[in-house]
């Protein structure tokens, strides 16, 4: 009786976790990525979507974006409903992985790992950002619980099991590229299996191989981003970010150690009292070929890290999607041998791992109205006729598109922004974003108005910059490069607001 309680508790923690994320999900304004991702998903159907994202300014599969699309149809306001699909995924994800692990750890063991899942600083953010992350772990969490069921299944039960491996791993090809992570991973599992017993499952590879067809869609991407140069410190590959990108999947360690601790315990009671033996839980633990399974995908950011270094491309510490839910599905195998596999030990990491989660998330989840981009407030406290109708410029090619979005008519009068590939390498080491605006062009709709370097210098004397100068801006320095004095005339510290005026020979 007291086992079929873990999993209501398990539900309800993630019902807690979901509600908190829904709220910063209403209020918590769209960033640069998520503006794409909702522009992207407004164009006319499919063939369009494909023609914008083969142009090269954006490198992931059209899955997301039609996804958003038919979010974004139900009657739910902004900016929620374009993150629907990333809360869909945290649900999905939590309810997948509970019962894989619930059938080798037991339930609570499982619900104490799952309560910690959402303490990850990995899983606070895109929780509520409209990328295809969170969506991509909940699918890839299906997908696993059907390789599971493959191996405990049998008759059409083991072939239902092995279709929705297919559809699952192909669903996922279509969210992200990295989700080449995913079948990659199986068939690490499925090597140990082989070891084992020296027999090939040919049901799951077959799976595989019939989700295999989307991947024709990769090469055309994949040459895409190989156009753009990733030098910028924001996009190179380092050891730094790899670390970055581990500690973002880890659940707070403090409460990793507290329910640690109680396991410990718990344990040590236990063997006071001699009731260890008594206490033994049935739960098996781990199979040998899911601890591999797990131990890939929790190792998982090497893989982009190792192909940005060879290739001179980019990484993120996003890329580490994978390893969240190989971390807690370790973490639910570590605790269940850390307890000798005791129901006590068990529970009370339940218990202890649940009241962590209600009493830290809500400090972590920001609910409340979010901040406005910096140069959009500034913008709006200008007295433009003192600005003899120079051009005003965006320098921060981050703000362009936030402040497109969120402006009125009358904040964009003689407001422009500079978008040219050549300087950007030149003086950043990158061109992403640049290219984004250039290639981009015909699908954004931008009503800001786009202008080259030399369009805007020739016949100018004067010209106004907004916007903080970070790793992405380079205007500034080229114009100071070609004999421009620039002075510092208001704005604010995040916002700062220059004069820019030509030398006179």
């Amino acid at each position: 009786m007291i086992e079929r309680r873990w999993p209501l508790l398990a539900s309800v923690n993630g019902a807690y976790a979901l509600w908190w994320f829904v709220h910063a999900g209403a209020r918590v304004p769209l960033w640069y990525d998520e503006m794409f991702t909702v522009r992207l998903s407004a164009l006319g159907g499919v063939r369009e979507l494909w023609r914008a994202l083969s142009a090269g300014f954006d490198f992931n599969p059209p899955g997301l974006y039609v996804v958003t699309r038919i979010a974004r149809l139900l009657p739910v306001a902004d900016p929620l409903n374009a993150r629907l699909p990333a809360l869909f995924g945290f649900a999905l994800v939590m309810f997948t992985m509970f019962v894989f692990l619930q059938r080798r750890v037991g339930s609570a063991v499982a619900t104490a790992a799952l309560a910690l899942m959402p303490l990850a600083n990995f899983v606070e953010r895109y929780a509520i950002e409209a990328r295809a992350y969170m969506l991509l772990l909940g699918v890839s969490g299906c997908a696993i619980v059907c390789w599971q069921a493959i191996g405990e299944s049998t008759g059409r039960r083991r072939l239902f099991a092995a279709a929705g491996l297919a559809i699952a791993v192909a669903v996922a090809l279509t969210l992200h590229v990295w989700s080449i992570i995913l079948p990659a991973a199986v068939i690490a599992a499925e090597g140990v299996i082989l070891i084992q017993t020296g027999r090939v499952r040919w049901i799951v590879l077959t799976a595989l191989v019939a989700a295999a067809p989307v991947l024709t869609m990769y090469p055309t991407l994949l040459a895409a981003s190989r156009t753009a140069a990733f030098t910028n410190e924001v996009y190179a590959p380092s050891a730094a970010k790899v670390l970055s990108a581990l500690l973002t999947i880890m659940p707070r360690l403090r409460a990793v150690a507290l329910v640690a601790l109680t396991v410990v315990v718990v344990r040590l009671g236990g063997r006071m009292m001699a009731r260890s033996d008594a206490e033994a839980a049935p739960a098996p633990g781990l199979l040998p070929a899911e601890r591999a399974l797990l131990i890939a995908l929790a190792l998982s950011p090497l893989i982009p890290y190792g192909y940005a270094l060879v290739t001179n491309g980019a990484f993120m510490t996003r890329y580490a999607v994978y390893a969240v839910i190989g971390v807690a599905g370790l973490l639910a195998d570590g605790l269940h041998l850390f307890s000798h596999r005791t129901t006590t030990a068990g529970a009370a990491a339940a218990v202890v791992a649940s009241a962590v989660l209600w009493a830290y998330l809500p400090a972590r989840v920001m609910v409340g109205p979010g901040e406005e981009v910096p140069s959009l407030r500034v913008l709006r406290g200008l007295d433009r006729t003192a600005m003899e109708d120079a051009p005003l410029v965006l320098v921060n090619p981050l703000d362009v598109i936030a402040i497109d979005e969120r402006s009125a008519d009358r904040d964009r009068r003689d407001l422009t922004f500079v978008a040219d590939a050549a300087s950007a390498r030149r003086y950043t080491g990158t061109d992403l974003v640049d290219l984004s605006y250039l290639r981009g062009e015909p699908y954004l709709h931008m009503r800001i108005p786009r202008t080259t370097y030399v369009s805007l210098t020739t016949g100018s004397k004067r010209l106004y910059l907004l916007g903080e100068w970070k790793s992405l801006t380079w205007l500034p320095q080229r114009l100071s490069d070609d004999g421009w004095t620039l002075n510092h005339i208001g704005g604010t510290a995040e916002a700062p607001l220059f004069e820019a005026m030509r030398k006179t020979p």
